[in-house]
């Protein structure tokens, strides 16, 4: 059995991220559709959490191009 490159797992565990991505998404288009008062802090937690998680997915896909660079 041959062993699978470290890149496809670290690929694979930004799955979730990047459905959390869609999901903020959603999120938003939903809020923007509605007639829903924001708050600022409302605005701004969901921007930071978007923010992490952008900073996350970036980190993992260059941890994924360094491990297919032969980097592990």
């Amino acid at each position: 059995m041959t062993e699978r490159h470290p890149a496809f797992s670290t690929l694979f565990d930004l799955e979730e991220a990047v459905a959390d991505v869609e999901r903020y998404g959603d999120l938003l288009m939903d809020l923007g559709c509605g007639d829903v008062e924001l708050t600022r802090n409302g605005v701004y937690v969901t921007g930071k959490q978007l923010k992490l998680l952008g900073q996350n997915v970036e980190r993992q896909w260059k941890l994924a191009i360094e491990q297919t660079r032969g980097g592990r």
